[in-house]
């Protein structure tokens, strides 16, 4: 009987918070490959101390999406896929109001959360069909959907793509 009523006490939880709230539920696993991207803060899901550690495959099952775009550093349009980077943060169940993201070659730079939450801003992982690597911006760059957004044209936005991220602190 405690077993039926747990069971349909989470299928009403579910059903009254919607499927991603079953995140919290689960304990975020190990990565088993190689760490590309680590996120610390103001976040309730970790695996490591008090951040959350990614190898690829982790992020690609949050859910990989695909924006064409033109951006300031690349010729003509190009085709990242990645992740949204609302979606990371409500994965983690993140709070705060901006992010500090850092590269490998020690850039850092403040985006707003509230970028994620207007914009489809992506977390990519791949260009053209081809894994972003150090040389090519990688392992993660931040790419705005400049195409789809005249006022993404400001230099504020082009400073905040961020490439060779590694690292996120949400504040």
């Amino acid at each position: 009987m405690i077993r039926l009523a747990c069971s349909v006490f989470v299928v009403l939880l579910v059903a009254v918070m919607g499927p991603s709230s079953t995140d919290a539920l689960t304990a975020l696993k190990q990565p088993s490959g190689r760490v590309i991207l680590s996120v610390s803060g103001e976040i309730e899901r970790t695996n490591a101390d008090d951040r959350a550690d990614f190898d690829r495959a982790m992020l690609e099952a949050i859910g990989m999406v695909e924006l064409e775009t033109v951006t300031p550093f690349t010729e003509g349009s190009t085709v990242f896929r990645g992740i949204l980077a609302r979606d990371l943060l409500r994965y983690l169940g993140a709070t705060g109001s901006q992010v500090e993201a850092a590269a490998i070659d020690l850039y850092e730079v403040t985006i707003p959360i509230d970028d994620f939450e207007q914009f489809d801003v992506l977390i990519a992982l791949e260009a053209d069909g081809k894994q972003l690597r150090v040389r090519d911006h990688g392992p993660t760059w931040i790419i705005y959907p400049w195409s789809q957004h005249e006022e993404l044209g400001k230099e504020i936005y082009s400073r905040r793509s961020i490439w060779q991220m590694n690292a996120i602190d949400v504040r």
